[in-house]
């Protein structure tokens, strides 16, 4: 149908009026022109005709009773009316009539105070009793005792009859001597911020009358313009929209053309007194703030979303649970009951086949219509509604409904750059996500978008990666080993032996940058094809990476594994060494007098490696023993010994340990880590398989008499530090 034709549909309908109000424009009428064309000469065709009762438009005054509302709103109130006041909710004012007897003559008065001022007196009063409580017990435990001395006192005697006044006998008892004043504190703080979030919502709207409605739709343009009033925007605003934060339309507007299309039904909230001159059925109605109409303007709105179970013919409105715009008391309740009562066929349809199937409700067999976005998903909103139908309350909700994506499709390819757009915003979502949870998987800069008939293909060329840090490759030779077509097919066929084939490509790929190597690997899914047609598919997709990569088997953490274990294998970077001398331990191959420990849980790529050897010297094979236990702890002295043992003396993992008891203990230990350099697991390596326990021993021995030689004589100066350094040592002993 072409822009004319649509036009004159709108002429025809409305010519009883001399000028159309101008809700939309032409262009995004023409985006809903087929459900246009039914609106106007087939409404029955329209979702839902049966629960509007062929109507397109159904106004239903708010029927909210505070009275009845199960939640704390609801207790505080109905604990008032125990007490024996009554609050008008218009004003916020509650009133209690009291009678008093002068004279022989019976006079009411009436007592009027604000809600809050009732619970703010009455915990007040609770407190000053409880602190005579607190008084009579910190005089004596005795149950008798503090039994008299409450009852003899002044103070709480008129503390009751205030406690009676104020909230009656009955109440009264039950928060001053039915609970702890503790809980009865926190019970009443919970009415005041009821009371204080709660009030705003239902003061001066609870007429005889209701001032509130309402207005429930299926009219396409009233679905359409979901988020487009002066209290209603959202990312499904339209590109009509002239200013305000979504000038030039949301993100999400086209889920609002699809969700009018076919699925849509919405909720409005709106003043009744709108509504009266208002001919609900033969023209838009909703007001247009920005473009200069009036007529029902909107204050909040809630959507109905469309499931379908086809086999069975039930097509279902499902409220959302998200209200945009300004919520007041009664508003969702109303949608519920209505929903509910004007579905009943459905539910009972429902009813009828699954209870058949054990009380068992598969969502599978539902398919959710109209638009891609959603604040909640259909599932729970399907939940939370079949338990208060009463013909299923008792029924098991099992599976996910699907989402029919047709429409949805047909939308964004009538506009490719909204989609292109939309593409770009959930690729940059994904990142950031990736990001924040340090996880590595990213997309190329280099997206794919191609349209190709009546399907759009995208591509986000999503990949893995592992980066390895410049400064960490050992050499220029190993870089270029990396990096080259031999390194890269090796590094290929080793993943492929660890990782099912079936989640990475073929090649591995590589990119350079300044200071790193990134290594990259595009991830395929079996059961997911590689390019999606709409954003619901590209959402899917990397909500199944993440699954397959990270949720399901960790393959991440099997690459990130397999990558460092043949880098470091194959001398990229350091860590080689340590997994060939972590396999001789392991196998047995490496004789040695040294005690050495391996890391079984990983040969490939072991978190540690262990050598330790000690030997006993006798005190009398050293020839000055008292110096030599001055310099125990002289670090040059340690130095020195290290020297003797290692060819690296600077490596930290080299420690010495003495002990003095019989003899001289002395005892070293070498501990290698993953990321300690190959020269000093070299040497290590030489270490173990090359000093013995009485060679070690006997240079021991050779290095400690060299360096403490007994006295023959020396200069003042020289035996002052001796004296000095063997009167330390005495205080270390002492």
């Amino acid at each position: 149908m072409k822009l004319k034709e649509t036009k004159q549909i709108f002429k025809e309908w409305n010519k009883h009026i001399d000028n159309l109000i101008t809700e939309i424009s032409d262009d995004e009428l023409v985006s809903i022109e087929k459900a246009l064309e039914k609106t106007a000469n087939n409404p029955s065709v329209l979702p839902f005709n049966n629960m509007f009762g062929g109507k397109l438009r159904v106004v239903v005054p708010i029927a909210y009773d505070a009275y009845a509302d199960e939640g704390s709103l609801g207790q505080l109130l109905n604990t008032l009316v125990a007490a024996g006041w009554k609050v008008d909710l218009n004003t916020g004012l509650a009133s209690k009539e009291t009678e008093r007897e002068f004279e022989g003559v019976k006079r009411v008065q009436t007592r009027q105070m604000k809600v809050n001022a009732i619970w703010t007196t009455f915990l007040d009063l609770l407190r000053k009793a409880e602190a005579i409580y607190d008084k009579a017990y910190q005089q004596s435990p005795d149950i008798a005792d503090i039994a008299e001395y409450v009852a003899n006192s002044p103070e709480l005697t008129k503390i009751s009859s205030q406690l009676e006044a104020l909230m009656g006998e009955t109440v009264s008892g039950q928060y001053a001597a039915g609970m702890a004043f503790k809980k009865a504190e926190q019970k009443i703080n919970d009415f005041i911020k009821t009371w204080q979030t709660e009030a705003a919502k239902i003061k001066g709207k609870m007429t005889e009358e209701s001032t509130y409605s309402v207005l429930f739709s299926r009219h396409p343009v009233d679905v359409l313009r979901m988020s487009d009033f002066k209290d209603i925007t959202s990312c499904h605003a339209p590109k009509s929209r002239p200013s305000g934060e979504y000038e030039g339309g949301g993100s999400y507007y086209n889920c609002a053309v699809a969700e009018s299309r076919d699925g849509g039904a919405i909720a409005y909230l709106i003043k009744t007194a709108d509504v009266k001159e208002i001919d609900l059925e033969q023209k838009f109605v909703l007001s247009d703030e920005l473009r200069g109409e009036q007529a029902i303007d909107p204050i909040a709105r809630i959507r109905l979303r469309a499931l379908d179970q086809p086999e069975i013919g039930v097509l279902l409105a499902i409220p959302e649970d998200r209200v945009y715009g300004n919520n007041i008391k009664g508003f969702q309740e109303t949608i519920e009951q209505w929903i509910i009562s004007q579905q009943a066929t459905g539910f009972q349809g429902i009813f009828d086949h699954y209870s058949k199937q054990n009380n068992e409700i598969n969502l599978s067999d539902f398919y959710r219509l109209g638009g891609l976005y959603e604040d909640t998903s259909i599932g729970s909103l399907f939940n939370t509604l079949k338990d208060k139908v009463e013909v299923l309350k008792n029924f098991k909700v099992v599976s996910h409904a699907n989402f029919d994506n047709t429409t949805q499709t047909e939308v964004d390819v009538e506009d490719y750059d909204n989609l292109k757009e939309s593409a770009i915003r959930e690729i940059k979502t994904f990142k950031m996500s990736m990001e924040r949870l340090n996880i590595p998987l990213t997309c190329d800069k280099e997206y794919i978008f191609v349209l190709e008939g009546n399907y759009i293909y995208i591509d986000p060329k999503v990949y893995y990666y592992y980066d390895i840090q410049k400064n960490e490759i050992v050499s220029q030779k190993a870089l270029e080993f990396l990096t080259s077509n031999k390194g890269l097919v090796y590094l290929q066929r080793e993943i492929t032996e660890y990782v099912d084939p079936k989640y990475v490509s073929e090649n591995v790929e590589y990119e350079e940058y300044a200071d790193l190597i990134r290594i990259k690997l595009y991830p395929t899914l079996s059961n997911f094809v590689d390019k999606m047609e709409n954003i619901n598919d590209l959402t899917e997709y990397f909500s199944n990476i993440y699954y397959q990569f990270k949720e399901k088997n960790d393959t991440i953490a099997t690459l990130d594994y397999v990558i460092e274990a043949f880098i470091r294998r194959e001398g990229v970077v350091n860590g080689g060494v340590i997994a060939r001398l972590n396999g001789d331990i392991i196998n047995q191959d490496l004789e040695s007098d040294w005690t050495l420990e391996g890391d079984e849980d990983d040969t490939e790529n072991p978190s540690m490696v262990s050598g330790q050897i000690g030997m006993a010297i006798s005190f009398d094979q050293i020839k000055n023993l008292e110096l030599l236990k001055a310099n125990l702890t002289n670090k040059k002295f340690v130095q020195q010994l290290k020297s003797l043992a290692y060819e690296f003396p600077e490596y930290r993992g080299l420690e010495l340990f003495f002990d003095l008891d019989q003899d001289l203990m002395i005892y070293l230990q070498i501990d290698l880590e993953k990321n300690t350099e190959d020269k000093y697991v070299t040497a290590a390596d030489i270490m173990f398989k090359s000093t013995t326990k009485e060679g070690l021993m006997n240079n021991m021995i050779i290095t400690i008499n060299n360096l403490f030689k007994p006295y023959t004589g020396v200069s003042k100066q020289k035996l002052e530090e001796f004296k000095y350094l063997n009167n330390r040592w005495k205080m270390f002993l002492g």
